[in-house]
């Protein structure tokens, strides 16, 4: 149960393994474990949860009123004492019946207090074991450092503490706690209360189980059915389903279900607030219906007078209601009730946290495909400004969506207003390019309207129907304006033969595709204007750099002082485990230096990607400049490569502003190596030298517009760099270049005579 996470809201919850600690106490709890091996177990389980340093079962002889621990973790209690470590605290939640909280014990002078303090504790949690109303111990959280234990944390140790009771009172019958206690002489009140336990740990069994398969996958398809199964089976139910909630369309759908015909299950769809799942999700109250017809929120196409009871439960994950469960027997003479439904409400929470679960990882897994087609199709269409190529790859990006089964891209030119096919899928009548500009226009005319993203239905009544359309059975659509240089230059429209076919998801992704594909189609479209060209380049040297690479946190900033410039700079995957990281400056900031710079860039990643010594890089690129370029064109440059493996980074510079590198303790150093200007004279050897980062060193890589933007009485500097560095250590990669940025353009009143181009990396 190591690293489990506090979900007291400061740090991420670790569901699954939140779900994994409590199956292993009611399991220890309901298969018969030793009483003290389970309140050991559900002292370390309380104590880690909350991420506390010591915890402890304390349980009280009614006869004689003593108090004595029965379990603890990670603390030790001495051997002889005078007074029960935490006394007076422990016998307040006790009595009372409710959570204390002692913030700071070193200041308590109550009884017991001291002797706690002596044994290292510094703040105290403790919850009543309780069953009932019956009080019969305290479960206790404590921590060797100061801390204010809040309302989640006293939630998540009550919900240990219950289960640990049931184990006091089971052991209580056998007198195997309390050894003062009268063996075998049993009270009415304490056998209805060990009836209450013994029939709670059968369902903690039951729930255990539970909890036991629904974490055993995150294949979001699998835990649904076995959710449902395991429900059914629990309540001794005989038809269910799982609806999961649509939190864009605010509708419920069946996503898993037993005993439902197919054609039910594919066709139900509940709006929040109708229907009883409907209710159920508006309110996040379970509801229990035992004759359908009277109900005025029961509403099916038909009524089933063969079931003679159900209930729906709401599935709630980190507040808020994500589906529900609904279940219906049809057993005759068989009624759920209070208990059932708060059973299945208990079962509904382990199943509602594993789905979360899944959920993220789904959304996740979709988003990491997501990003990794972006990055694909930002490098393909930014290598090419052939218009055949770049159509063609938006077709397949577009088309590879689920559901789609047609996509047209229309031209727009907005001094004519009028629309021309450039490529199109999907149709059966391929030979006809009319066709496709018939079926797209209507669409594409509202999206225009609209100003952005346009899904709808296509049904006889619809403004965007169309013959097309029609014959060839296509019922919904949605249309992606293109953009580009500040306007429209054409529309994306994706057809599908199935009903509501694309998400809201979809729709933000479609939107990413959109700026992509306008700027190609736009550049494509100009290819023989030469700013144009420029232009296009320019947006080629700013690479899309991720938040994180293997082992370092990444930030940039990036502004040329013209609409295209010569500054760049670029982070490059040169093998497994080995990060590239490359910033340069040409002469000038023209566009002959943006394709000079552009030019550049492709040839060095051609060589740094074969994993050469950065020296030989520098080299060979070197040669190739002075061959390819004008004479009087030379470029500064910095390259190094970053190993994750031992945190290693070789470096080599030509004529650059040597990096910044602030480490951990606050040292500070340049990254000094000789090297002449590429471009120069073809012959030259550059100086490769080698150091390694400790965890949490920065690096900043910068262009001499950084540190040459001059103000009117100051003017930017290197000791500017290290001091947004040094003055805010725990900040991200990204933030520091926004800082760096900020303080720039604060001191330099916001103008800038030259590129501006800034890389930050922090080592993890």
């Amino acid at each position: 149960m190591k690293g489990i996470a506090r979900v007291d809201g400061q740090e991420t919850a670790d569901y699954q393994a939140v779900i994994l600690a409590f199956s292993h106490l009611s399991d220890a709890v309901t298969n018969g474990h030793s009483p003290g091996g389970t309140l050991t177990t559900a002292a370390e389980t309380g104590a880690v949860l909350l991420q506390a340093d010591y915890g402890a079962v304390f349980v009280r002889d009614e006869s004689s009123g003593t108090i004595e621990i029965a379990a603890s973790y990670q603390i030790e209690t001495p051997a002889r004492r005078t007074s029960i470590p935490g006394e007076a605290a422990i016998r307040e939640c006790i009595e009372r019946g409710t959570p204390v909280v002692v913030p700071n014990i070193s200041i308590d002078k109550r009884k017991g207090m001291q002797t706690l303090a002596k044994l290292g504790a510094a703040s105290l949690l403790a919850v009543p074991l309780k069953i009932n109303s019956r009080c019969c111990g305290a479960l206790t959280a404590m921590s060797n450092t100061l801390r204010a234990f809040s309302p989640p944390d006293i939630e998540v140790l009550s919900a240990v503490a219950r289960q640990a009771a049931f184990a006091v009172w089971k052991s209580k019958l056998a007198g195997n706690i309390l050894p003062n206690s009268d063996k075998g002489i049993i009270s009415a009140s304490d056998l209805e209360l060990i009836e209450v336990a013994n029939r709670r740990i059968q369902e903690l069994s039951i729930v255990n189980k539970i909890s036991e398969a629904v974490i055993s996958t995150l294949d979001l398809k699998q835990l649904l059915e076995l959710a449902i199964e395991q429900c059914l089976f629990a309540i001794g139910a005989t038809v269910g389903s799982i609806m999961l909630l649509d939190d864009d369309a605010k509708t419920l759908t069946i996503k898993s279900a037993k005993g439902l015909s197919q054609k039910v299950v594919e066709s139900a769809s509940t709006a929040v607030g109708e229907g009883i799942a409907g209710w159920v999700a508006q309110h996040g109250k379970p509801v229990l219906v035992h004759d359908a017809h009277q109900d005025p929120r029961f509403r099916m196409n038909r009524y089933r007078d063969d079931i003679t009871s159900a209930m729906s439960v709401p599935l709630k994950a980190r507040g808020r209601v994500i589906g529900v469960i609904n279940t219906s027997t049809v057993e005759l003479g068989r009624r759920f009730g209070p208990a059932e439904v708060e059973f299945l409400s208990t079962i509904a929470n382990q199943v509602a946290l594993a789905i979360d679960n899944a959920q993220l990882y789904e959304r996740l897994s979709r988003r990491t495909t997501e990003l990794s087609s972006l990055l694909q199709m930002s490098e393909a269409i930014t290598s090419t400004l052939e218009l055949h190529e770049i159509l063609s790859l938006l077709s397949e990006k577009f088309l590879a969506m689920p559901n789609a089964d047609a996509g047209v891209l229309l031209a727009y030119d907005a001094d004519t207003g009028r629309f021309r096919c450039l490529d199109g899928h999907g149709l059966r009548e391929r030979d006809r390019e009319s066709a496709y500009l018939q079926l797209a226009l209507p669409i594409a005319k509202g999206a225009l309207a609209a100003s952005g993203p346009l899904c709808c239905e296509l049904s006889q009544d619809s403004p965007y129907m169309s013959d097309v359309a029609e014959i060839e059975g296509l019922i919904s659509a949605v249309c992606i304006p293109l953009p580009a240089a500040g306007s429209v230059v054409g529309v994306a429209g994706i057809f599908s033969r199935k009903p509501h076919a694309f998400s809201q998801a979809e729709l933000v992704m479609l939107g990413a595709f959109a700026k992509l594909a306008g700027v190609a189609i736009h550049n494509a479209l100009i290819y023989k204007h030469k700013y144009d060209i420029a232009h296009s380049l320019q947006f080629q040297l700013v690479p899309a750099v991720p938040l994180t690479m293997e082992g370092l946190d990444i930030g940039h900033k990036f502004l040329p002082a013209r609409e295209v410039g010569g500054d760049y700079y670029d982070i490059i995957s040169v093998a497994t485990g080995k990060v590239g990281i490359v910033i340069a400056d040409v002469t000038g900031n023209s566009v002959p230096a943006a394709m000079y710079i552009s030019m550049v860039k492709h040839v060095l990643r051609a060589y740094a990607v074969e994993d050469n010594p950065p020296a030989d890089v520098l080299r060979r690129l070197n040669r190739f400049a002075c061959e390819a370029t004008r004479p009087d064109v030379f470029i500064s440059l910095f390259y190094g490569v970053f190993d994750a493996s031992d945190r290693s980074f070789r470096y080599v510079s030509a004529g650059h502003e040597p990096p910044i590198l602030v480490r951990q303790n606050g040292f500070v150093e340049r990254l000094q190596a000789d090297g002449l200007l590429i471009g120069v004279k073809p012959d030259v050897e550059y100086e490769e030298k080698k150091i390694f980062f400790d965890s949490g060193s920065t690096l900043v890589l910068f262009t001499d517009g950084v540190i040459d933007s001059a103000a009117v009485d100051n003017r930017f500097d290197a000791s500017d760099i290290t001091e947004a560095v040094a003055d805010n250590p725990l900040k991200s990669a990204q933030e520091l270049a926004d800082n760096i940025y900020a303080r720039l353009m604060d001191i330099s009143a916001a103008e800038t005579h030259d590129d501006v181009a800034l890389i930050v990396l922090k080592v993890m």
